[in-house]
């Protein structure tokens, strides 16, 4: 957020799956009242939402949301990947939600950097489509695809920077993946 309104001056609309995020964005609005930073909970979407977020797209805001954090619900709205040489499960929420949108998607990576005896935040944005497409008839194929494209970027940083990727969940759990986990 800091970065962006430094240099970009842009709104942020940030989708999140933790209900305790609120306390956190409250802080924030306190601290500062000119926070152009908006927070919306994944779990609590609806048609109304999505459209609320198109519109701020065609205003120039931008919409982040983390692609690699299975939903709340558990593994029934996942794919199943390959990712550093073993099975792991990635959300497909992402994807709807861009396919909704119909907005070029991007990723963005950010990287600790000591620069001079300082702390430097650096910011890369890997362009990872034009706009999301699902059509019917191949959908499942299509998530599973997106989500290996996605899974195979995040390799790519893994091995820029091997120390800087956080997860603070089992991102390997064995799970069996069945046809309906990704309906």
């Amino acid at each position: 957020r800091s970065f962006i309104q430094r240099t970009h001056n842009k709104i942020v609309n940030i989708l999140v799956y933790d209900k305790h995020s609120e306390n956190f964005v409250s802080m924030m609005h306190r601290i500062n009242p000119d926070s152009r930073l908006n927070v919306y909970q994944v779990d609590e979407f609806d048609v109304v939402t999505v459209l609320k977020l198109r519109e701020k797209i065609t205003q120039g805001e931008w919409v982040f949301i983390a692609g690699d954090r299975i939903p709340v619900t558990g593994h029934q709205r996942t794919t199943s990947i390959n990712f550093l040489g073993r099975k792991a499960q990635l959300p497909i929420g992402p994807y709807y939600l861009a396919h909704a949108l119909a907005c070029p998607v991007n990723l963005i990576f950010s990287y600790r950097h000591n620069m001079a005896n300082t702390q430097k935040i650096k910011l890369e944005v890997v362009r990872f489509s034009e706009k999301i497409f699902l059509p019917r008839k191949s959908r499942d194929a299509d998530l599973l695809d997106y989500a290996q494209q996605f899974a195979i970027e995040i390799e790519k940083q893994c091995i820029h920077a091997p120390f800087q990727w956080f997860n603070f969940y089992d991102f390997w759990a064995t799970i069996k993946p069945t046809p309906s986990n990704i309906r």
